[in-house]
């Protein structure tokens, strides 16, 4: 119960980041598309085109960075990206042994 509770939370965290940092970047540049409506002067147009390049910029890091950000968070977005590409995950298996059986090997050989 505590593990799927756990799970939702970091489910929720990450769907709040990416809304959080997707509304940052966009805001700006719908704002200068609105503005670029409203004020047609060259001037204004030549400013809005240069903060429209930078939010573009801006925005495109943050594409970058979300795939990142969406491995390093969600075990089943790293499961699909392993699935997509075929990788499979190594079962790993913890064998214990006492110590007295390791002296019991130890002393047959």
């Amino acid at each position: 119960m505590a593990q799927e509770q756990d799970r939702a939370d970091k489910t929720t965290s990450l769907v709040i980041f990416m809304t959080c940092t997707f509304f940052i970047v966009e805001f700006p540049s719908g704002i200068v598309v609105v503005l670029q409506v409203a004020f047609t002067e060259l001037g204004y147009l030549y400013i809005a085109t240069s903060v429209s390049h930078i939010c573009n910029a801006i925005f495109t890091l943050n594409a970058i960075t979300h795939c990142l950000i969406c491995f390093l968070m969600s075990v089943q977005y790293r499961n699909t990206v392993r699935m997509m590409f075929g990788v499979k995950k190594k079962n790993q298996f913890v064998v214990a042994v006492s110590t007295a059986q390791l002296v019991k090997i130890w002393e047959q050989k």
